[in-house]
């Protein structure tokens, strides 16, 4: 990196060290839970709504075929469930937001979506059912028992 003789190494050091202070060294690649609790936050889930779309977060999670999608199209599928699932008007207009618009067409959320559903319903016949019992526990507002 060249700043034209500007600075020196050291300006630069202490520049950076600065930076990752003030940023707490929080510096990680975006998880799904980060877009689905900025999306949810945008959106003004209840606490109903955000847990459900936490439910669907943990259930992509578990399975390795999920992992081919990106965390912002898993999180923006799990949104757009739990906007469905409640009947949230104009759950359309999630496509147009700007946090997720970037390149992800409309059909890809929604295919994504329907491999979640599926998993959730797989998952809960199977003996994998750690993720279902957290969710049907009264701090989870006993979730399950909506699917």
């Amino acid at each position: 990196m060249s700043t034209g003789n500007a600075y020196t190494k050291e300006d630069m050091l202490k520049m950076e060290n600065e930076i990752l202070k003030i940023l707490g060294f929080n510096i990680v690649y975006p998880t799904s839970y980060d877009f689905y609790n900025i999306l949810s936050k945008l959106l003004s889930f209840d606490r109903k709504q955000y847990i459900l779309g936490q439910f669907f977060l943990e259930n992509a999670l578990i399975d390795y075929q999920m992992i081919k999608y990106s965390p912002n199209i898993i999180a923006a599928s799990s949104i757009y469930m739990v906007m469905n699932l409640f009947k949230i008007k104009d759950y359309e207009n999630l496509f147009n937001s700007f946090i997720i618009n970037v390149n992800i067409p409309e059909n890809i959320i929604k295919e994504v979506a329907k491999e979640i559903y599926l998993l959730v319903d797989i998952i809960s016949k199977s003996r994998l059912n750690s993720v279902k019992n957290k969710y049907n526990i009264s701090n989870f507002e006993n979730i399950t028992q909506i699917m």
